[in-house]
């Protein structure tokens, strides 16, 4: 008995009797909803953007349509293996700076204010509301890069601690020794860390000179932090 070239239904052959017309049509209509059966249907979508994963072999699932400026993006805990993820193009993050000097109290660690922004892709801060946080908007968890710099005015007594928090949390520190009553002290720090969004990062500093000393935020950009979105 023939065949059909792609499916390999089958087909009655040019030489058939009449008589068995009706055998071979029923054999091939079998054949057809047996195929059939096996044919993901297009209810399985249901809005503009889907995709058709696979969650294991031979089953098929729906992967609805990411957001806006999204890339589709391997991720094995995920149920089809695939996940919608913020893309990489062009910077993601915050740099912020102080216009005016903060005094810090001797021997009390002190969270930095910021009060102004250099730029804020994706309102990571707010002036106004909690301005020690940078946090980490929706859809934009991953490896960040931070770094500061805390500019202290002259003294050459005591010590200068730079911290970096997470939620409330220390997260990492480093100290400054080398200090000078003619220069000023900068406390430079550079960390990369996992973060969520939700999560929370922080600029705190200590000193104990003997008395309140200034992190000078006079001269534009001089105390300053930078939250950069290094990806997934």
């Amino acid at each position: 008995m023939a065949t059909s070239p792609i499916y390999n239904w089958p087909e009655p052959d040019n030489t058939d009797l009449v008589k068995n017309g009706a055998l071979a049509i029923r054999t091939m209509g079998d054949a057809i909803d047996t195929t059939m059966a096996t044919m993901t249907p297009k209810s399985i979508v249901d809005a503009k953007g889907d995709l058709i994963a696979a969650t294991a072999a031979d089953t098929l699932a729906r992967l609805a349509v990411g957001t806006n400026g999204q890339v589709l993006t391997a991720d094995s805990t995920a149920a089809t293996g695939l996940k919608w993820a913020a893309g990489t193009t062009g910077a993601k993050g915050c740099s912020l700076y102080r216009t005016a000097d903060q005094s810090i109290a001797n021997s009390t660690a002190t969270l930095i204010s910021w009060n102004n922004e250099l730029y804020d892709t994706d309102a990571y801060h707010d002036n106004s509301t909690n301005p020690t946080r940078i946090t980490i908007p929706t859809g934009l968890g991953g490896k960040y890069l931070i770094s500061t710099t805390l500019p202290y005015s002259q003294n050459a007594v005591g010590q200068r601690v730079g911290y970096i928090n997470k939620n409330g949390s220390l997260l990492y520190l480093t100290a400054q020794g080398n200090l000078s009553a003619t220069i000023g002290t900068f406390v430079d720090y550079v960390y990369t860390a996992e973060l969520v969004a939700g999560d929370y990062i922080e600029i705190q500093t200590f000193q104990d000179s003997g008395g309140a000393l200034n992190v000078l935020g006079a001269v534009t950009y001089y105390v300053n932090v930078q939250v950069t979105y290094l990806g997934a």
